[in-house]
């Protein structure tokens, strides 16, 4: 993770203004999606994208041409909170604007500093979020169709082939104990 950290910073991304984004998914949903990683591998696509696009859409208030902004992420995929729980959720570190494309002009790209997003902004683009990965999850069958809430349907193979493991992580989510005298 150090090694990583520090590539990134020495390596990958420029010494401009960042933002970190962190989305995690509802909590009936994290077991779930922890058993279940290739029905929710698209979903960080979808949220990255959806990011990208708030970016692009503030450049383009002010002037910029749809085109010539593009949006620079890095994006980490956790597993686990901070009681090394189960909770998957994404981390997102965006660069604050957009890279400004100057090849025609024979120049490196400039970054257009964007402004911080308000509370308003933070909540629309997790509202669109939201939307989508529920969109994504039940066009892909993975939820039931119709529900304001989020209930997984379909098949969770980890119940079948480890259900000791299965019902550990189910009760990880709440941090619950799963065995013992004290169990629940």
């Amino acid at each position: 993770m150090a090694q990583t950290a520090a590539h990134l910073v020495e390596q990958v991304i420029p010494w401009v203004p960042t933002r970190p984004w962190v989305v995690s998914v509802p909590i009936p949903l994290r077991a779930w999606m922890a058993s279940s990683p290739d029905l929710t591998a698209p979903l960080p696509t979808s949220m990255r994208t959806t990011l990208s696009q708030y970016y692009v859409n503030q450049a383009v208030t002010h002037g910029v041409p749809r085109e010539r902004g593009q949006p620079g992420a890095v994006t980490f995929r956790q597993r686990f909170g901070s009681a090394l729980n189960v909770n998957v959720h994404d981390h997102f570190i965006f660069l604050e604007g957009v890279s400004l494309d100057r090849a025609d002009q024979g120049r490196t790209p400039r970054l257009l500093t964007g402004e911080p997003p308000t509370d308003t902004d933070i909540a629309d683009v997790l509202q669109t979020i939201s939307q989508r990965v529920m969109r994504t999850l039940r066009q892909r069958g993975s939820l039931e169709a119709g529900l304001d809430v989020a209930v997984a349907a379909g098949y969770d193979p980890l119940v079948d082939d480890a259900p000791a493991l299965a019902r550990t992580m189910a009760a990880s989510v709440p941090q619950r104990l799963t065995c013992g005298e004290r169990a629940g």
